[in-house]
């Protein structure tokens, strides 16, 4: 008799602990969606820029690399003298903030500019990881100015069709014209970045037909 009454209490001991756990819904829990936040636009810098600073707080970076890498395949642009194809130098934004980014134009005259720069870029939190930061000799009073365009195609180019500097007026402008090839459906963005020499008080614009 003893043997049965602890066999009972032994089933019903393991059968209570064989009962489903209660689902959320009984326990009166809500399951939580995380909401990511809408991201912060790549901001336009036009330089002479006192405005810049108190923009943001600067993130730590690791100090840049001493110049840029040529980028695998990529040839320079055929420009007319005083002009440099200076596109390695922002092959670190990755391609969401660039897309965010085209049409815009930016000026940059200083290491400063450019750290402000790639600053806008990280703290846009477009880009999966911290953009690669390049240093740039800004001497000979150099100034970089940039944009990116969008396109459809296979592949897409920007060519120089007019180099204006006017010395007198102190003023550089350039025209260049956006060739998209192939019947892709690929969405493309191609930077465009040039180094402007002897620019120091100069109005630089630059125009992408």
């Amino acid at each position: 008799m003893v043997q049965f009454f602890f066999g009972l209490a032994l089933a019903l001991s393991l059968a209570a602990c064989m009962q489903p756990a209660p689902s959320a819904d009984e326990l009166g829990l809500a399951q939580a969606t995380a909401t990511a936040s809408p991201p912060i636009p790549l901001l336009l810098l036009v330089s002479p820029s006192p405005t810049a600073e108190g923009l943001f707080t600067p993130t730590p970076m690791p100090s840049p690399t001493p110049e840029a890498r040529p980028v695998q395949g990529w040839q320079p642009l055929a420009l007319t003298s005083g002009l440099r194809d200076v596109l390695p130098l922002l092959s670190g934004i990755c391609f969401e903030a660039a897309y965010d980014a085209a049409g815009r134009v930016f000026v940059l005259r200083s290491p400063a500019d450019l750290e402000t720069f790639y600053n806008l870029a990280d703290n846009s939190r477009l880009c999966r990881r911290p953009v690669r930061r390049y240093a740039f000799d800004f001497a000979n009073d150099t100034a970089l100015i940039g944009t990116w365009t969008r396109g459809l195609g296979c592949t897409a180019r920007h060519e120089l069709t007019e180099a204006m500097r006017d010395d007198e007026a102190r003023v550089v402008r350039l025209r260049f014209r956006f060739i998209q090839e192939g019947d892709c459906a690929y969405e493309l963005v191609r930077p465009l970045w040039i180094a402007v020499a002897q620019a120091t008080g100069y109005d630089l614009s630059l125009v992408v037909e």
